[in-house]
């Protein structure tokens, strides 16, 4: 559980695959004004409520002013043959009150 007054970006992230041995390669990343906040890769075995991340973006948010948040998948290592769907479903924001 987050600490009082952290907030959290929750994401339901999930794909076709059911393996870790692909690492390295596919990445989902958040970004924050340009500058990369997060990354996980996209091999991560999800199933059995794994699918929801939880980022911690306390440092990023203020008083009153907007977030502008990316989130993409970029390629780290060339991929020949290795297609991927992925799913990013809901995505909310939680904040703990002091």
């Amino acid at each position: 559980m987050p600490e009082a007054g952290n907030t959290q970006l929750q994401l339901h992230l999930s794909d076709e695959h059911d393996s870790d041995v692909w690492t390295g390669y596919r990445f989902y990343q958040l970004l924050h004004h340009e500058v990369v906040v997060w990354e996980e890769h996209i091999a991560l075995t999800r199933r059995g409520g794994g699918e929801w991340t939880s980022i911690d973006i306390s440092r990023l948010t203020g008083e009153g002013e907007p977030v502008r948040l990316t989130l993409r998948l970029v390629d780290k290592r060339s991929v020949a043959n290795y297609p991927a769907t992925i799913f990013i479903g809901q995505m909310r924001v939680v904040r703990e009150l002091d």
